[in-house]
Protein backbone atom coordinates (compact mmCIF):
# COMPACT_ATOMS: atom_id res chain seq x y z
CA UNK A 1 0.00 0.00 0.00
CA UNK A 2 0.97 3.61 -0.71
CA UNK A 3 1.50 5.69 2.19
CA UNK A 4 1.75 9.60 2.01
CA UNK A 5 2.38 12.56 4.54
CA UNK A 6 -1.13 14.96 4.89
CA UNK A 7 -1.04 18.41 6.29
CA UNK A 8 -3.42 19.10 9.16
CA UNK A 9 -4.66 22.42 10.60
CA UNK A 10 -4.45 23.88 7.08
CA UNK A 11 -5.83 23.74 3.52
CA UNK A 12 -2.38 23.66 2.23
CA UNK A 13 1.32 24.39 3.17
CA UNK A 14 3.61 25.76 0.21
CA UNK A 15 6.46 27.78 -0.48
CA UNK A 16 7.65 29.84 -3.12
CA UNK A 17 10.74 28.31 -4.49
CA UNK A 18 10.92 27.67 -8.18
CA UNK A 19 8.86 24.41 -8.89
CA UNK A 20 11.13 21.06 -9.16
CA UNK A 21 13.41 22.93 -6.57
CA UNK A 22 15.20 19.47 -4.82
CA UNK A 23 15.30 20.21 -1.27
CA UNK A 24 15.59 17.56 1.37
CA UNK A 25 12.70 16.57 3.73
CA UNK A 26 14.07 18.56 6.60
CA UNK A 27 14.14 21.75 4.39
CA UNK A 28 10.51 21.43 3.11
CA UNK A 29 8.30 23.76 3.85
CA UNK A 30 6.63 21.92 7.14
CA UNK A 31 9.65 21.26 8.37
CA UNK A 32 9.57 24.96 9.96
CA UNK A 33 6.31 23.74 12.02
CA UNK A 34 7.15 20.46 13.01
CA UNK A 35 8.54 21.65 16.62
CA UNK A 36 12.18 20.06 15.73
CA UNK A 37 15.08 22.74 16.25
CA UNK A 38 17.15 21.14 13.50
CA UNK A 39 15.06 20.89 10.53
CA UNK A 40 15.07 24.11 8.81
CA UNK A 41 12.56 25.83 6.07
CA UNK A 42 15.21 25.99 3.20
CA UNK A 43 14.50 28.83 0.76
CA UNK A 44 17.15 28.71 -2.15
CA UNK A 45 19.18 32.09 -3.46
CA UNK A 46 18.33 34.46 -3.85
CA UNK A 47 16.27 34.64 -0.94
CA UNK A 48 14.98 37.78 -0.22
CA UNK A 49 11.09 37.28 -1.62
CA UNK A 50 11.06 33.82 -0.71
CA UNK A 51 8.04 32.63 1.19
CA UNK A 52 6.09 29.88 2.99
CA UNK A 53 2.57 30.24 2.55
CA UNK A 54 -0.21 28.91 4.38
CA UNK A 55 -3.82 28.77 3.62
CA UNK A 56 -6.78 28.26 5.91
CA UNK A 57 -10.28 26.53 4.44
CA UNK A 58 -12.05 29.13 6.31
CA UNK A 59 -10.81 32.70 8.04
CA UNK A 60 -9.27 32.69 11.39
CA UNK A 61 -7.87 35.05 13.65
CA UNK A 62 -4.58 34.56 14.34
CA UNK A 63 -2.58 37.25 16.98
CA UNK A 64 0.87 36.84 16.05
CA UNK A 65 3.89 34.83 15.02
CA UNK A 66 7.36 33.15 16.32
CA UNK A 67 10.00 32.03 14.34
CA UNK A 68 13.78 31.06 15.01
CA UNK A 69 16.48 31.10 12.69
CA UNK A 70 19.14 28.06 12.42
CA UNK A 71 21.71 28.77 14.77
CA UNK A 72 25.11 30.09 12.48
CA UNK A 73 27.69 32.79 11.98
CA UNK A 74 27.00 33.34 8.33
CA UNK A 75 24.48 34.22 6.20
CA UNK A 76 21.26 34.13 7.79
CA UNK A 77 17.42 35.88 7.84
CA UNK A 78 17.57 39.25 9.27
CA UNK A 79 13.97 40.07 9.24
CA UNK A 80 10.41 38.58 8.09
CA UNK A 81 7.45 39.90 6.48
CA UNK A 82 4.04 38.63 7.47
CA UNK A 83 1.50 39.42 5.31
CA UNK A 84 -2.47 37.92 5.62
CA UNK A 85 -5.47 39.44 4.39
CA UNK A 86 -5.68 42.55 6.60
CA UNK A 87 -1.68 43.64 6.00
CA UNK A 88 1.30 43.42 6.49
CA UNK A 89 4.12 43.09 9.99
CA UNK A 90 7.79 42.69 9.94
CA UNK A 91 9.54 40.97 12.55
CA UNK A 92 13.51 41.26 13.33
CA UNK A 93 15.78 38.82 14.43
CA UNK A 94 16.57 39.57 18.36
CA UNK A 95 19.87 38.46 20.16
CA UNK A 96 18.59 35.09 21.02
CA UNK A 97 17.80 34.63 17.15
CA UNK A 98 14.08 34.80 17.72
CA UNK A 99 11.61 36.67 15.51
CA UNK A 100 8.29 37.75 16.68
CA UNK A 101 5.52 39.85 15.90
CA UNK A 102 1.49 41.01 16.19
CA UNK A 103 -0.29 40.34 13.18
CA UNK A 104 -2.98 42.64 11.71
CA UNK A 105 -6.03 42.16 13.91
CA UNK A 106 -8.65 40.32 11.41
CA UNK A 107 -9.45 36.71 10.60
CA UNK A 108 -7.11 35.99 7.54
CA UNK A 109 -7.80 32.68 5.14
CA UNK A 110 -3.55 33.17 4.04
CA UNK A 111 -0.84 34.15 5.80
CA UNK A 112 2.37 34.56 4.08
CA UNK A 113 5.99 34.29 5.51
CA UNK A 114 8.52 36.33 3.27
CA UNK A 115 12.17 36.43 3.84
CA UNK A 116 12.56 40.60 4.32
CA UNK A 117 15.78 40.91 5.11
CA UNK A 118 19.66 38.99 4.90
CA UNK A 119 22.69 39.11 6.95
CA UNK A 120 25.29 38.56 3.84
CA UNK A 121 28.41 36.09 4.46
CA UNK A 122 29.09 32.43 3.73
CA UNK A 123 26.85 29.71 4.59
CA UNK A 124 27.80 27.84 7.44
CA UNK A 125 24.31 26.00 7.76
CA UNK A 126 21.12 26.03 6.73
CA UNK A 127 19.42 29.28 5.56
CA UNK A 128 16.01 29.40 6.38
CA UNK A 129 13.10 28.93 9.29
CA UNK A 130 13.27 27.10 12.34
CA UNK A 131 10.40 26.35 14.83
CA UNK A 132 7.46 28.49 13.08
CA UNK A 133 4.59 29.22 15.64
CA UNK A 134 1.51 30.77 14.89
CA UNK A 135 -1.27 31.61 17.74
CA UNK A 136 -3.64 29.49 17.61
CA UNK A 137 -2.57 27.29 15.00
CA UNK A 138 -1.57 23.72 15.24
CA UNK A 139 0.07 21.76 11.71
CA UNK A 140 0.75 18.07 11.63
CA UNK A 141 1.95 15.78 9.06
CA UNK A 142 0.54 11.98 10.09
CA UNK A 143 1.25 9.60 7.49
CA UNK A 144 -1.47 8.18 6.13
CA UNK A 145 -2.05 5.07 4.07
CA UNK A 146 -4.56 4.27 1.04
CA UNK A 147 -7.53 2.99 1.91
CA UNK A 148 -8.26 -0.92 2.10
CA UNK A 149 -5.80 -1.43 4.70
CA UNK A 150 -6.35 -3.17 7.73
CA UNK A 151 -4.48 -2.96 10.84
CA UNK A 152 -1.05 -4.13 10.85
CA UNK A 153 0.88 -5.58 13.92
CA UNK A 154 4.22 -3.91 13.02
CA UNK A 155 5.00 -0.66 11.30
CA UNK A 156 8.43 0.26 10.97
CA UNK A 157 9.37 3.86 9.59
CA UNK A 158 13.02 4.83 8.64
CA UNK A 159 14.00 8.60 8.09
CA UNK A 160 17.54 9.79 7.48
CA UNK A 161 18.14 12.41 9.87
CA UNK A 162 20.04 15.78 9.53
CA UNK A 163 23.90 15.02 10.99
CA UNK A 164 25.66 18.56 11.28
CA UNK A 165 29.00 15.90 10.67
CA UNK A 166 27.28 13.93 8.04
CA UNK A 167 29.17 15.46 4.64
CA UNK A 168 26.35 13.35 2.75
CA UNK A 169 23.06 14.75 4.94
CA UNK A 170 23.42 18.70 5.25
Amino acid sequence: PRTAAEVRGAATLTDTNPHGTLVPPEGQPYAAFDDDPTSTWMPVAPYVGRALVIRFDTARRIGSITAHIPSTIGERVSAIDVVTDHGRRRATVDGQGVLRADLPPGATREVRIEVAAMVTGAATDAVGLADVRLDGVHLSRPLVTAGGVGPADTVELDRATRDRYDLTRR
